[in-house]
């Protein structure tokens, strides 16, 4: 199940990456075409993402037969799951761009707990149960943020397929250059699960997951951190060097003494 999730990170990551950066840059900059911004991004995004889950489900009995064993029949689900998730990291950065981060704790909280009580749910399917507990709050979690987005920021907004070829080419332009950076950096996060599970056993994957938990949880600070930092910036770059300054100080002040417990 744990390794299933991987997967699906790996592939919405691969997607997804850069799209997210540019609806942080794009939005603010064209405020009169928000809703044509996002939508160009999710549109351009979800054809990467079916061209990756073919080549994926293609290749899948040659580098990993528990995977195969686990997804094959159930792929439906597996796009479901992947085409959720990517919606759901798109919104999130709309809510950064429009600095609304605190719908987020909202978001996350209630994710959370639905992923917490689906898991009870489906405590009798074993490791199956993280996987489809995971997806379906992912699933739920579409929903919600759409209607807290509607609500609270943009209640125009519909999600939609469109193709503009002027903010096409923009939004292409701006955000694969970022896109090829954010996938290597996230690649050894999702990868090596799944190297642990084909190369290994799933319990030596499981070890691995917590250690690399506690790790995941102090780079979240330095993520949530750094987007916030570049949302402020995409509005008013006159302040870059003050941000910059304000930034590393808040991440020192967080990141030491939670360094240091966790090395006591």
């Amino acid at each position: 199940g744990n390794s299933a999730v991987s997967a699906i990170s790996l592939v919405v990551s691969l997607s997804v990456q850069g799209f997210g950066v540019g609806i942080v840059r794009l939005v603010p900059q064209y405020p009169d075409k928000e809703n044509q911004v996002i939508n160009s991004c999710l549109t351009l995004s979800l054809m990467l993402l079916s061209l990756i889950l073919s080549i994926f489900y293609i290749f899948l009995p040659f580098w990993s037969k528990s995977l195969n064993f686990f997804i094959n029949g159930k792929f439906l689900f597996f796009v479901l799951f992947s085409f959720s998730y990517l919606y759901t990291l798109l919104l999130d950065c709309v809510f950064i761009a429009k600095r609304e981060t605190q719908n987020l704790l909202v978001k996350n909280l209630q994710l959370n707990t639905i992923k917490l009580f689906l898991l009870l749910g489906f405590i009798f399917q074993k490791s199956n149960g993280i996987y489809y507990s995971w997806g379906i709050s992912i699933v739920i979690t579409c929903i919600i943020e759409t209607l807290i987005f509607r609500k609270k920021i943009n209640n125009s907004y519909k999600p939609a397929l469109v193709f503009d070829k002027k903010l096409d080419k923009e939004v292409l332009e701006y955000s694969m250059k970022n896109h090829i950076s954010d996938v290597l950096s996230s690649l050894p996060n999702i990868i090596l699960p799944i190297m642990i599970v084909e190369l290994i056993n799933a319990n030596m994957a499981a070890y691995f997951t917590i250690t690399w938990m506690i790790m995941n949880s102090l780079m979240i600070i330095e993520k949530s951190t750094s987007q916030s930092l570049f949302a402020e910036i995409s509005t008013n770059i006159s302040e870059l060097d003050f941000m910059v300054k304000k930034s590393i100080k808040f991440l020192l002040s967080q990141l030491s003494p939670l360094l240091f417990a966790i090395l006591l």
